[in-house]
C-alpha cells in the first residue's frame, strides 16, 4: 500500500487487534512508509471500527488519516512512574513546552498506569483542554497491551499527541454506554476485583442497580453479554460471587485495578 506523495497527512490513527501482536513492528513500519504523515498514534484494541463495519474479538485493522495544515502536534510518551512525579511545569516541559494544545489524544496501558492519575496530571497542566482516548486492550489471557506512537509499539505507559494551532477536536458518541445508578466510592478492592462499594458487597449493589432498571434497558444489557464482549473497554466485564454459605460477599471484576477511595459507576449499551 502506498499513498501518492501529493496526499500527505498530518496525523494517522491506527488500531489493531491483538491477533497481529507479533507483526505490530512491521505493520507500523509499513504504514509509516506507505502513508506519508507527520505522526501516527494508536493502540491494540479488541474491537476496531471502520466505514459501516465493526470487527470485535477477530483480526482487524482500522486506519484514519487526517490533514490539518499548520497544526502543532506535541507528543507524549512516558511511563506512569515518570508522570506521577510531574508537577504542572514539568508536564508542560515534557509535552511540547508552554503552548497549550486545543485537544489531547491519549492512550494508556491499563496494567502499568493509573488512568485517573493521568487525567489529573494532564487536566492540571492543561486546564479546560479536552482529553480524548482510552485504554488499550490485551489479547485474551494476557496482561499486556501495546501503544503506538510513530514507528514504535510500546508495551506499557502512556502515549499522546496534542492538536494545536487553528485545529481542535470535537467528540461525538456513535456507539456508547448509558450511565445507570449512582456513582459510588470503592471501599474494598484487591487487584482488579471490587469487593465493597460504599459499604455493601459490590455484587449486591450491582444486582440491586440492575433490578431497578426498566425492562427495556435490562433486555439491552443482556443482549450484549456474549462471551466475546468481555474485553470491552471501560465496562464491567464480569461479576461473581465469592465465599460460601449465607451472607457471602460478592465482587465485581474490572479491566483496570480500582483503588480504595476511587469512584465506580455502571453503564449499559445505548443500542
Amino acid at each position: 500500500m502506498r499513498i501518492p506523495p501529493r496526499n500527505k497527512f498530518d496525523l494517522c490513527f491506527l488500531f489493531a487487534s491483538p491477533a497481529y501482536e507479533e507483526f505490530y513492528s512491521s505493520l507500523l513500519k509499513a504504514f509509516r512508509e506507505g502513508v506519508p504523515a507527520r505522526h501516527l498514534i494508536g493502540c491494540s484494541a479488541a474491537g476496531v471500527i471502520g466505514v459501516r463495519r465493526e470487527v470485535e474479538s477477530e483480526p482487524g485493522l482500522a486506519l484514519a488519516a487526517v490533514t490539518m495544515p499548520g497544526a502543532t502536534l506535541p507528543l507524549l510518551q512516558c511511563s506512569w512512574i515518570e508522570m506521577s512525579h510531574w508537577e504542572e511545569d514539568a508536564c508542560r516541559a515534557h509535552t511540547g513546552g508552554a503552548a497549550s494544545p486545543n485537544a489531547w489524544f491519549v492512550f494508556a496501558d491499563p496494567y502499568t498506569v493509573n488512568a485517573e492519575g493521568i487525567l489529573r496530571t494532564l487536566s492540571s497542566a492543561y486546564e479546560g483542554v479536552p482529553l480524548i482516548g482510552g485504554l488499550a486492550t490485551a489479547a485474551p489471557g494476557k496482561r499486556h497491551t501495546f501503544l503506538f506512537l510513530d514507528g514504535v509499539a510500546y508495551t506499557g505507559g502512556v502515549v499522546g499527541i496534542g492538536v494545536g494551532g487553528a485545529w481542535t477536536a470535537r467528540t461525538v458518541v456513535s456507539q456508547g454506554y448509558q450511565p445507570i445508578g449512582e456513582t459510588w466510592t470503592v471501599t474494598a478492592a484487591e487487584g482488579n476485583l471490587i469487593h465493597g462499594i460504599s459499604g455493601p458487597p459490590a455484587f449486591d449493589v450491582l444486582q440491586e442497580t440492575m433490578d431497578a432498571l426498566p425492562e427495556s434497558t435490562r433486555r439491552r444489557r443482556l443482549a450484549r453479554r456474549a462471551p466475546r464482549s468481555e474485553n470491552r473497554r471501560g465496562v464491567v466485564a464480569a461479576a461473581r460471587r465469592s465465599g460460601e454459605g449465607a451472607g457471602t460477599s460478592g465482587s465485581t471484576r474490572h479491566r483496570s485495578r480500582p483503588r480504595i477511595g476511587s469512584t465506580s459507576a455502571r453503564s449499559v449499551p445505548t443500542s
